[in-house]
C-alpha cells in the first residue's frame, strides 16, 4: 500500500518521444510552437518551458482544472544517433507537496490515536490486546480518511489520463509541420533546378538552330 502511494504521487509515467534535429534545434523549435502562457484563448492549449536541458509542459484547459492533471518534465537528449525528448509526467509539485503534508497528518493521526487510546486502557485495568484493539477502532476514521484521499488522487489522474496524449501530440505535431516544410523546400529546389536545366538547353537548342 505505502509503495503503491509512493508510485502515484512521486514517480509518474517515463515517456521518450524522437524528435528532428540536434538537442538545441529540436528545443527551438518546440519553444517556437508552445505559448509560455495560456493567453487571450478559448480552446485547450499545451503551454509550458522548453530548453535543450529542461522541458516542462502542461495542458491548459479552456474551462475546467484538475489539480491532478499530469505535468510533463523532460529533457532533450541524443541517443544512438537519434534526439529524444525524454521525462515523465507526474503531479505538480505543489500537489505533491500538499498531499505529502496531508498523509503524513493522517498517519500521525492514527499513531496518535493508537497509543493515546490504548494507553487509557491499561491505566483503566484493561487488558494488552484491549488496549491494542481499542486503539486500532480509534485509528480507523483516520484510515478510512487515508484510503479515502488515495482513491481522490486515483480518480483525478484517470480523469486527466488524456492531457498527457495531447501534450505527446503537440510535440509530435511541432515536428510534422518542421518536416513537410522541410519536405517542401526540398520539393521546389528541385523543381527550380529542373526548370534551370530546361532554360539552359532550350537556349542551347535556339543558338544552335540560329
Amino acid at each position: 500500500m505505502i509503495m503503491r502511494l509512493i508510485n502515484e504521487l512521486y514517480r509518474g509515467e517515463r515517456a521518450s518521444i524522437p524528435v528532428d534535429g540536434s538537442p538545441e534545434q529540436a528545443a527551438r523549435r518546440l519553444r517556437e510552437t508552445t505559448r509560455r502562457w495560456r493567453g487571450l484563448t478559448f480552446m485547450d492549449t499545451v503551454v509550458g518551458s522548453v530548453a535543450p536541458d529542461r522541458v516542462v509542459l502542461h495542458l491548459s484547459h479552456r474551462s475546467s482544472r484538475n489539480a491532478f492533471a499530469p505535468v510533463f518534465r523532460g529533457r532533450f537528449a541524443a541517443l544512438r544517433g537519434r534526439t529524444y525528448l525524454t521525462g515523465r509526467f507526474a503531479l505538480r509539485r505543489t500537489v505533491q507537496a500538499f498531499m505529502t503534508v496531508w498523509f503524513c497528518f493522517i498517519a500521525a493521526f492514527c499513531l496518535i490515536a493508537v497509543v493515546a487510546v490504548a494507553d487509557a486502557t491499561w491505566k483503566r485495568g484493561g487488558s494488552s490486546w484491549l488496549g491494542i484493539v481499542a486503539g486500532t477502532l480509534a485509528a480507523l476514521p483516520g484510515v478510512a480518511l487515508g484510503l479515502l484521499a488515495f482513491a481522490g488522487v486515483r480518480l483525478g489522474k484517470r480523469l486527466s489520463k488524456a492531457d498527457a496524449d495531447q501534450i505527446v501530440e503537440h510535440v509530435k505535431s511541432a515536428f510534422a509541420e518542421m518536416s513537410s516544410n522541410n519536405t517542401f523546400d526540398r520539393t521546389a529546389g528541385s523543381h527550380s533546378l529542373a526548370a534551370a536545366g530546361q532554360r539552359k538547353r532550350y537556349a542551347y537548342v535556339r543558338r544552335y538552330l540560329i
